[in-house]
């Protein structure tokens, strides 16, 4: 298995993870997977995004209201890096 770095943009997210349920948010995430291949290390990535943020999904109301996931980059690296592989910045989500 090889060790990827994975970067991730999710979108229309409820702002529960930061105190901020009413409002809806974007963040930025970097995530490292070991997988067999970029495709299966992407997914890997949004399947521990989708965890670590599980409140944000079960607030859907409606079809058009779920939270997104994009990936923004993958690349291999030499080995997996020490410490921790959670959080986000998160950005107040445009209202237009």
């Amino acid at each position: 298995m090889a060790a990827f770095e994975v970067m991730l943009e999710g979108h229309n997210f409820a702002g529960d993870p930061i105190g901020e349920p009413e409002n809806r948010f974007g963040f930025f995430a970097t995530r490292f997977v070991l997988a067999q291949n970029a495709d299966e290390a992407g997914e890997a990535a949004k399947e521990l995004v989708r965890m670590e943020f599980a409140s944000s999904f079960a607030r859907v109301t409606s079809p058009w209201d779920q939270p997104r996931l994009t990936i923004d980059s993958i690349r291999e690296i030499r080995s997996m890096p020490d410490g921790t592989n959670a959080g986000a910045s998160w950005y107040l989500a445009d209202e237009t």
